[in-house]
């Protein structure tokens, strides 16, 4: 707690005094307070330090401020900030939201969207800064790291937005049939053996072979024609990828006939891939994404949830298996590197590719390697090397062991807390219902009052949005590139 108690100032108003007694706002009129913010600047302020929120007032009424993030030092700070008049003067309006520095990674990630607040900027309560300036070097540094993992999101998003959008109407097209929707269960007492698509496969799929009996085989999409080369025939394959080139993984899928696979898709993957495991007479699962398209259509329904740790399907066949019982893991080609001299096990839809091109100019070595040195390498040592990106899906799937009480030696993981391995219950989904109630909902996105419902409508637009502002020739205003996303959307919805 940073404060102590509250003194009038010569307007009548009350302010808080920090704990050495020094007052937080002016004791004269602290209702002429400003924060200093870059000239010109629009778009959401992230500001340390709460107090009297007589400065934080200053600024929500202009209309270029599109959101503020403010935060105070901790729990009880907030708590008695917020007990003040002048804070609760503005703590219900929509634009500014309250944390405390513990929860402000969190709060960032989920209320700024770039798409809809565009800019971001520090700034801070001067006496505030002057009475904690540890306090307000951390916060700037919790903002420049969730500023990072949202920029890593939105960039995602403006590669995949359009992508999403189709490949989840397709989906729920595809999930209004009751063949997509099974219920299983499994033998949990077996070891899942994850299967990626990282080099040393190449020496575990003999292991799989001569213990194929102990494992429940969970397959990443890209692996999955390496096993079926090697006569490996997967209990589950799991796909997350919503490209077309990820319909290649499932060109060359058996017939039914020579063993059921169950195969799991997320929602927003790409629709092709699931018609051809249909049209071989497989069992398919599709899965919720994170995607707010998603979660406007399928919120309330039983289907699973996976994390998928910022979109490595490798984390997605881990938390499936999870989430199906198996408290025994054990990791096979899960690499998060490039090592025997390439980046993936041989077999991959990646050999096909390149070594059908490959000619004495342009051999599939330099096609692999140019795959390999796109980005800058970090040496690991051993002829191992990494990328910013590879070392970030290795951070999340440690952060996803922890989560969910893994421990982890060498490549196995186990669990002591195993969840109850129930059928998927069947349900069915009303795609034209939903389809009538989107169009209903695209009425609203003309109305600049913020209902419930033109919140929620107006958020599924958003990773569409971050693709158009990436590839639009000219910039727009806001509510043409909801108008044109929206619109957009219509053409699946025939």
């Amino acid at each position: 707690m940073i404060y102590s108690e509250t003194i009038e100032t010569k307007t009548g108003q009350k302010i808080p005094l920090y704990s050495n007694g020094h007052p937080a706002h002016s004791k004269y009129n602290p209702s002429n307070e400003k924060l200093n913010l870059p000239e010109g600047f629009t778009g959401c302020v992230i500001c340390a330090g709460i107090a009297g929120s007589f400065h934080i007032a200053g600024i929500i009424d202009r209309p270029e401020i599109t959101r503020i993030i403010a935060v105070e030092a901790d729990e009880q700070s907030l708590d008695f900030a917020k007990s003040l008049e002048s804070t609760k003067k503005i703590a219900s309006i929509s634009k500014i939201v309250m944390c405390s520095t513990n929860t402000l990674f969190q709060t960032i990630k989920q209320n700024y969207l770039p798409a809809l607040h565009g800019n971001m900027c520090f700034t801070s309560l001067f006496s505030w800064e002057k009475e904690n300036p540890e306090l307000t070097k951390n916060i700037q540094d919790i903002t420049r790291n969730a500023l990072q993992e949202v920029s890593r999101d939105y960039s995602v998003q403006a590669h995949f937005g359009l992508l999403w959008q189709r490949n989840i109407f397709l989906n729920l097209r595809q999930l209004s049939t009751r063949e997509t929707q099974p219920g299983n269960s499994f033998d949990t007492k077996l070891t899942a053996a994850v299967v990626a698509a990282g080099p040393t496969l190449d020496k575990g799929i003999e292991r799989i072979s001569r213990n194929r009996g102990k494992y429940f085989i969970i397959s990443t999409d890209t692996a999955y024609q390496t096993l079926i080369k090697n006569k490996i025939y997967c209990d589950a394959v799991i796909s997350v990828d919503s490209q077309r080139v990820s319909s290649e993984h499932f060109f060359g899928c058996p017939d039914s006939k020579n063993g059921r696979t169950h195969f799991v898709f997320d929602i927003a993957s790409n629709p092709l891939a699931v018609k051809s495991v249909l049209e071989k007479g497989h069992e398919i699962e599709f899965v919720k994404s994170h995607h707010p398209l998603c979660e406007l259509a399928l919120g309330n329904s039983p289907l699973k949830t996976l994390s998928s740790g910022g979109g490595t399907v490798t984390i997605a066949c881990c938390d499936w298996g999870r989430l199906s019982g198996f408290c025994s893991i054990e990791l096979f080609g899960a690499d998060f590197s490039y090592s025997e001299g390439k980046p993936y096990a041989s077999g991959t839809y990646l050999d096909n590719k390149f070594n059908s091109n490959s000619s004495r100019t342009d051999s599939s070595e330099k096609t692999f390697a140019g795959l390999m040195f796109r980005t800058e390498l970090i040496s690991k040592g051993n002829n191992v090397y990494s990328t910013q990106i590879l070392d970030y899906y290795r951070k999340t799937l440690e952060q996803w062991q922890n989560e969910h009480s893994y421990e982890r030696k060498g490549q196995i993981l186990t669990s002591k807390i195993t969840l109850q391995n129930d059928k998927t219950p069947a349900f069915e989904f009303d795609f034209d219902g939903f389809v009538s109630n989107w169009i209903q909902m695209g009425n609203l996105i003309d109305d600049d009052e913020e209902s419930e419902d033109s919140i929620k409508i107006k958020t599924a637009l958003l990773p569409y949005i971050a693709w158009l502002k990436k590839n639009s020739k000219k910039q727009l205003s806001l509510k043409e590139y909801f108008k044109l996303a929206f619109n957009s959307s219509l053409r699946y919805t025939k």
